[in-house]
């Protein structure tokens, strides 16, 4: 049984009520322009009448049972009237049932469980997937709707929702390889600095004392090379390039001179070059006659003398290094 009841030109509803009883129900909602009630049947001879009551709030408190289980306890409602201000109400309860902490618990599972349902149907979109269908099969009104239902559901294209369609983006652009441009832009190589392409001397040149001074230059100002004959070079006579990390020489006639801290050099005219491997026949060197082995009376005289010349040598030798040394710094 369903009942309408309709109020025109109602004013200041606030805290007013309208009651309903029908049979042994009575139902009671706030006074409004429009409202549907609906009852049980109360049976034929009930049903021809009913009751209407209006009612005012003047007073509001909440009472909580499970604290006065099996006792009573006093409860003071605040009222909105002069003549009632206070209204001083004793509440027992007998046979209530306390929500234990099972209950609790169980209910928040439930809870949980339908929170989770509501979010696996929202996510993919089958409420409106199965009302779709059911419209369809309504209108269509086939022969085995069983059988239309499950090619609809299975043939139809739902839209991706948002944040699934953020999620196969963000997992699309982790699988994709990066596009060209960039992946080449981070392999390029750096700038080669304007300092590598500085001209260096040899690492040989700071033993040569007659060596010029290099300059650096790119070619823009010299000569126009002609060929024609050049002049050809005995490697027999020239010093390897790395005699200077030599040490001292063995020969214990060129190492008996005072130490003064220095490195000393042998004469490195006398070392073969790093290209002699090269030819076809071992080279020989010839020493001078100084340094050959002289026997006879006069031998002391000739050996004091050769040691006199080797000293002299190294000063020579130490000399140039100074001033190759002198020149590389003023470059």
């Amino acid at each position: 049984m369903e009942i309408r009841v309709e109020a025109a030109g109602v004013g200041s509803t606030k805290n007013t009520f309208v009651s309903l009883r029908v049979g042994d129900v009575q139902k009671h909602a706030p006074l409004s322009n429009s409202c549907t009630y609906r009852f049980p049947d109360p049976g034929d001879d009930r049903r021809a009448f009913g009751r209407v009551e209006i009612f005012k709030r003047i007073g509001v408190a909440l009472v909580n049972f499970d604290d006065i289980d099996g006792g009573s306890q006093d409860v003071e409602v605040v009222c909105a009237e002069p003549e009632c201000q206070k209204l001083q109400m004793k509440f027992h309860v007998e046979g209530g049932h306390k929500s234990t902490p099972i209950a609790r618990e169980k209910k928040s599972r439930t809870k949980k469980r339908m929170d989770e349902a509501e979010k696996y149907i929202a996510e993919h979109n089958l409420e409106e997937l199965i009302a779709d269908a059911m419209r369809e099969v309504i209108l269509k009104k086939p022969v085995n709707p069983e059988e239309a239902l499950s090619n609809y559901i299975s043939q139809k294209a739902l839209p991706v929702p948002p944040c699934r369609m953020e999620a196969h983006a963000a997992e699309h652009a982790r699988k994709s390889l990066p596009p060209l441009v960039s992946e080449v832009g981070e392999t390029q190589k750096p700038p080669i600095p304007q300092s590598a392409n500085q001209v260096l001397p040899s690492v040989a040149t700071w033993c040569l004392s007659l060596r010029p001074a290099l300059a650096v230059s790119r070619a823009e100002s010299l000569p126009e090379f002609k060929p024609g004959h050049q002049p050809g070079y005995d490697f027999k006579q020239l010093a390897s390039v790395g005699t200077w990390i030599l040490p001292s020489s063995p020969n214990p006639s060129l190492s008996a001179g005072e130490s003064d801290g220095l490195v000393h050099l042998p004469g490195v005219v006398h070392l073969p070059s790093v290209g002699a491997w090269l030819q076809r026949r071992v080279p020989v060197i010839e020493r001078p006659w100084f340094y050959r082995d002289v026997s006879g009376p006069q031998s002391d005289l000739v050996h004091r003398f050769v040691k006199l010349v080797h000293q002299r040598d190294v000063e020579i030798q130490h000399l140039k290094g100074d001033i190759v040394a002198m020149q590389r710094n003023n470059l």
